[in-house]
């Protein structure tokens, strides 16, 4: 089952990446751009936006996890809330402010090398060579008519007839030989050169064809090849203004989610820090005052926490000492009470204990039998009680005496 669910989940992964790619490749066109270049750009946003959902995920499940406890009311959620409320805020606003800052500074800056403003000089530039190679092969098909017809010399320019096509003609030259006229630009090491290729007739019937050359100087050319070369740049770089804008701001937002992720897990844990211990120090008490007094925290802190935890430790092994304490002192004591009473039943003499305020605490049984009294009746009451009930006038008299005798300090 958990295999079956893990495929699942990769399935959709996958789908999503194939999907999130076939959108990208739709809304983001860069003709002048390699596949491969493609290819690494899609790879690159794919990466920032599965490590962003990644971390997304990551902030929603303790997000979760804390709205759980919360609900079920587990011991330290208040403070869990709180402390994880305060440290996001806290850093979700200056993240926040400082991911829409930069997010404006970066699509700026994208914006304004990429502006229109660029563009038109080095299109103007690109025309101006464009214009100056056009009236160059005008000029030189102009020559060449002027030569075929007769009404120039050749000076200033190079001329070739040709009477048949070379092994390896030019379309110009193709063309030339088929009757048809036009001129080229054929780049060379000392410059280029303007090939304008006519062709001759005589008698109304084609000899052959008349090449005209000239070359430009090649300051020309390679000022002109530098135009080319820095629009080219340009529209590459165009190309890449989506895409350019798409990462940086996934990068920017990746970053901002990483600044939150970080302070919502040193709020969980400074939290957990806080609440864990308090929360087995409660069991703790609870297990105590069910009277189990062998728990004991095995927690070592060098902090308040750990300085409370050992109180609570060295309070428990107290408790423990004094509870054993009076066990065994009343143990004692019930073997002397036991003992006593055994001496006082087995005596044939009445013995009636009283305490300092005359309350009878102890009366055996010969001792019920002289007075004529049930212990049960006299037992916990004062000693005028007794007297009171003693039947004997004799007896009443004699233990009257005896109580004013010895026992004058209690009244």
């Amino acid at each position: 089952m958990k295999n079956l669910r893990n495929g699942l989940l990769f399935l959709v992964v996958f789908i999503f990446i194939i999907a999130r790619s076939a959108v990208e490749l739709h809304y983001i066109r860069l003709e002048t751009v390699s596949v491969l270049t493609i290819v690494i750009l899609l790879v690159l946003l794919n990466l920032n936006i599965i490590a962003l959902l990644t971390l997304i995920f990551f902030v929603s499940k303790s997000l979760i996890k804390l709205y759980i406890e919360r609900k079920q009311k587990i011991l330290g959620y208040k403070f869990k809330t709180k402390i994880v409320v305060i440290f996001v805020v806290l850093t979700s606003i200056p993240a926040a402010l400082l991911f829409l800052v930069a997010s404006g500074l970066v699509t700026n800056y994208i914006d304004k090398l990429l502006t229109p403003q660029f563009r038109q000089p080095l299109t103007s530039s690109l025309n101006v060579a464009k214009a100056v190679y056009e009236m160059e092969r005008q000029r030189t098909m102009e020559f060449a008519r002027a030569v075929v017809s007769g009404e120039k010399s050749a000076s200033g320019y190079r001329v070739v007839r040709m009477n048949r096509s070379p092994e390896n003609p030019t379309e110009t030259i193709k063309a030339a030989f088929d009757g048809k006229e036009g001129t080229e630009v054929i780049s060379g090491e000392n410059g280029d050169t303007i090939r304008a290729a006519i062709p001759e007739y005589s008698q109304g019937k084609m000899t052959g064809i008349i090449v005209i050359e000239t070359t430009l100087p090649k300051d020309i050319a390679v000022n002109v090849e530098k135009v080319k070369s820095a629009y080219e740049d340009y529209l590459n770089m165009e190309s890449w203004k989506v895409p350019l804008k798409m990462n940086y701001l996934l990068i920017l937002a990746f970053f901002t989610l990483i600044v939150v992720f970080m302070a919502l897990w040193v709020a969980l844990r400074i939290a957990r820090g806080i609440t864990d211990p308090i929360q087995s120090l409660a069991q703790a008490t609870e297990e105590v005052a069910s009277g189990n007094l062998d728990v004991r925290l095995n927690l070592r802190r060098e902090d308040e926490i750990g300085l409370l935890i050992n109180s609570f430790n060295h309070m428990v092994a107290g408790l423990k000492d004094g509870k054993e304490t009076l066990q065994k002192a009343y143990v004692k004591s019930d073997r002397e009470r036991l003992w006593m009473e055994n001496i006082l039943a087995n005596i044939n003499s009445g013995v009636v204990f009283l305490d300092v305020h005359g309350k009878i605490l102890t009366i055996n049984a010969a001792a019920c039998s002289i007075l004529n009294v049930n212990a049960e009746d006299v037992l916990n009451k004062n000693y005028r009680e007794l007297t009171a009930i003693i039947a004997s006038e004799e007896l009443n008299a004699l233990i009257s005496g005896i109580i004013i005798k010895d026992l004058k300090g209690i009244e």
